[in-house]
C-alpha cells in the first residue's frame, strides 16, 4: 500500500497502520510532526487471511496542526473479499502512563516503579530504550532499527525509504529533561561502504522553545573497511551540558549517491 501523509505542527502525536485477520497488530507507524508538505509512505502487508486495513491516528491537545492521509493506493495484488474474519481476540488497551505529569516523562529522575517513566528516553541501557527513537527522515532514505534475536544486539543504521527527495535520514528522542551540566551522550557508530565519501552524520539538539540548534558534532567519510566490521566501530562522547528547557535529540545522515 502507497499513501501520503501530511504531519504538521504540535497536535501531530503520530500515525499508524494496522491490518486485521485472525488478530488486530500494526504493520507501520510514525510519529511526531514532519513539517508543513506531503510525505510518501510505503506499507508491506502480508496475511493468508481475509484482512482489514486500518489507520489510526494521535492527536495531541494543542493549537495548531494535525495529521491527514491522501493519495492511499493498493497494489495490483489486492483483492476484494466476499468472506467475513472474525477476530480470534481484541488487543490489550494500551497502559496507562504509570505518571499523569508529561513533564516527568525522561527527565531522568525515576518517578515511577521500575523506572518506567525512563525506559523509552532513547537510551540503549534499558530494555525498551531503543524504542524512543523516531524516524523523522521525509526523503529517499531513512533510520532503521535492527534487532539481532540471539545476541540481542540492537542499532540503527541507514537505508533507502518510500520518499522522493534527496534529504537527509533523521531520528529524534521524545521531548528530555532538564539537565545539568554533566549531562553526556555517549554512542558507537560506523561509516561504511564502496563510496570514497561516505557521508556525514552529526547530532543537533532541538530545544522545545528555541527550536534547531547549531550542530554539537560531526563526523565526515569512512570509519573503516565494511569487511573489518568491529575496527569499522568508533565511540563518541558528546557533551549535552546545561538545558534548562526541554530538549530532544537528533541524529542527521546525509550520504550522497546512496543507491
Amino acid at each position: 500500500m502507497v499513501m501520503y501523509t501530511h504531519q504538521f505542527g504540535p497536535r501531530s502525536g503520530g500515525l499508524t497502520v494496522l491490518v486485521a485477520d485472525r488478530l488486530i497488530y500494526p504493520v507501520w507507524e510514525r510519529g511526531g510532526a514532519l513539517g508543513d508538505l506531503w510525505v510518501k509512505a510505503e506499507v508491506e502487508i502480508v496475511s493468508n487471511s481475509p484482512f482489514q486495513i486500518l489507520i489510526m491516528a494521535a492527536i495531541r491537545d494543542f493549537d495548531y496542526g494535525g495529521i491527514a492521509v491522501d493519495s492511499i493506493m493498493l497494489s495490483p495484488e489486492c483483492r476484494l473479499s466476499s468472506e467475513n474474519s472474525t477476530l480470534e481476540k481484541l488487543p490489550n488497551p494500551p497502559k496507562h502512563p504509570c505518571i499523569d505529569d508529561p513533564e516527568k516523562m525522561c527527565d531522568f529522575h525515576p518517578d515511577c516503579a521500575d523506572a518506567e517513566d525512563e525506559t523509552q528516553c532513547g537510551d540503549f541501557s534499558y530494555a525498551e530504550g531503543s524504542s524512543g527513537w523516531t524516524d523523522t527522515s521525509i526523503g529517499s532514505q531513512g533510520w532503521i532499527l535492527y534487532k539481532n534475536s540471539t545476541t540481542k544486539a540492537e542499532y540503527f543504521y541507514v537505508a533507502e525509504a518510500a520518499g522522493q527527495q534527496l534529504t537527509e535520514a533523521q531520528t529524534r528522542t521524545p521531548l528530555l529533561g532538564p539537565t545539568g551540566p554533566a549531562c553526556n551522550l555517549s554512542f558507537d557508530f560506523a561509516l561504511t561502504g564502496s563510496l570514497d565519501h561516505i557521508g556525514e552524520l552529526s547530532v543537533r539538539v532541538i530545544d522545545s522553545l528555541l527550536g534547531l540548534r547549531p550542530k554539537l558534532w560531526e563526523y565526515s567519510g569512512k570509519t573503516g573497511a565494511e569487511e573489518e566490521e568491529e575496527a569499522a566501530w568508533h565511540h563518541a562522547d558528546i557533551l549535552l551540558g546545561v538545558r534548562k528547557n526541554r530538549f530532544q535529540v537528533k541524529f542527521h545522515y546525509l550520504l550522497l549517491n546512496l543507491f
